[in-house]
């Protein structure tokens, strides 16, 4: 008997979390107050706790929401993380070469170690989630690294909210780990000229010549590897005394000058490569061994074909050379600020220099 009146009773008393319908597609809940919307969209159900107690902000929510869900692909629920991760590789073609090779391997880790697995739905995917990944891959990285990570997919799931697969990025909140201080090493114009030297006697090496050309107009021009090993005799335009230069990274365009010291490098390869506008300046792409071998040889630090560009910015800002034009002639479009920033070491000298001709 007593059991049966506790059923009862249960039976009879309110369930605590029941939902009361209170509009087309609102309910309420009548132990917490708040509202959660239930409709159903291109034939989908769509189940969501709006978050508040305010009735006028539980039906904007509601609205918003409808009007989100409206734009949804109707196929969006079938929409894997594998899925929008390889759409979003299909669209990196213009990408360099070396870019490419680097997001590739993003992927691999995000198909190897994602948390359930890269064949989970899209739409599944908790930002809890995207942390998950990202500590998994982080033991033993530099910051630098993590971050490259965390923009790839951050720009992943973006890609998915824009191509309507997804309402709201799961990697929308993530920020950006703060840097650790790098010893970024560069070396003097001394050292860089003994450099060049060394490779150009390097006998061992059949491409000692072309290795020294190569490390030399990187560090004379003031560019990249991927900018010099793109170069054709098209863009020398030695009347104007003008290189046009393909940014690899950004794929820009945009020149620098011959400079004087520059000219006897350049005539010289102008003259071995003829008239054929399409021909390869450089006969290499890179040359890093070549300098390698020469630090190590000469007993410097390990220089890297990055630290030639560093060279010939701190050589022109020492000289006096005003740095948003030394901005120009890296492809930079902000005025001088990220060489001002990263080069703020060089430039106080510069900046103290400026001030003495307001006397």
């Amino acid at each position: 008997m007593k059991t049966e009146k506790k059923d009862k009773a249960k039976k009879a008393a309110p369930n605590p979390n029941s939902l009361k319908r209170v509009a087309e597609g609102l309910y309420r809940n009548s132990s917490s107050g708040t509202y959660s919307a239930h409709f159903r969209v291109k034939g989908h159900v769509c189940k969501e706790n709006l978050e508040t107690t305010e009735l006028e902000v539980a039906k904007r929510r509601l609205r918003d929401l409808r009007a989100a869900k409206e734009l949804l692909d109707p196929k969006a629920g079938k929409q894997t993380l594998r899925m929008i991760t390889e759409r979003h590789m299909q669209l990196q073609k213009k990408l360099s070469s070396s870019s490419i090779t680097k997001k590739e391997g993003i992927v691999k880790k995000i198909y190897e170690q994602w948390p359930g697995g890269a064949d989970v739905f899209a739409q599944d995917v908790k930002p809890s989630d995207v942390e998950e990944w990202l500590q998994k891959c982080s033991d033993g990285h530099r910051k630098s690294t993590i971050n490259e990570w965390q923009a790839f997919i951050k720009a992943v799931f973006a890609r998915a909210v824009k191509d309507g697969v997804l309402l709201k990025s799961p990697a929308a909140e993530l920020k950006a780990e703060k840097r650790e201080a790098v010893e970024r090493l560069t070396p003097t114009t001394h050292q860089f000229k003994a450099i060049v030297e060394s490779i150009r006697k390097n006998k061992v090496n059949r491409r000692c010549a072309l290795s020294a050309d190569f490390v030399e107009f990187m560090g004379l021009a003031g560019i990249g590897n991927g900018e010099a090993a793109s170069l054709r005799v098209q863009d020398v335009d030695i009347s104007k005394k003008r290189i046009w230069i393909h940014r690899q990274k950004t794929g820009g365009d945009f020149y620098i000058p011959v400079f004087p010291r520059l000219v006897p490098l350049v005539t010289k390869l102008l003259k071995r490569k003829g008239n054929g506008p399409k021909t390869k300046l450089l006969d290499i792409s890179e040359a890093k061994n070549a300098l390698q071998g020469a630090c190590e040889r000469l007993g410097y630090a390990h220089f890297t074909q990055r630290s030639l560009r560093r060279m010939f910015i701190t050589d022109a800002i020492e000289r006096g050379v005003d740095v948003k034009v030394i901005a120009e002639w890296q492809g930079h479009k902000d005025g001088g600020k990220l060489i001002l920033d990263t080069y703020s070491h060089v430039s106080r000298p510069h900046h103290d220099r400026m001030a003495e001709l307001m006397a």
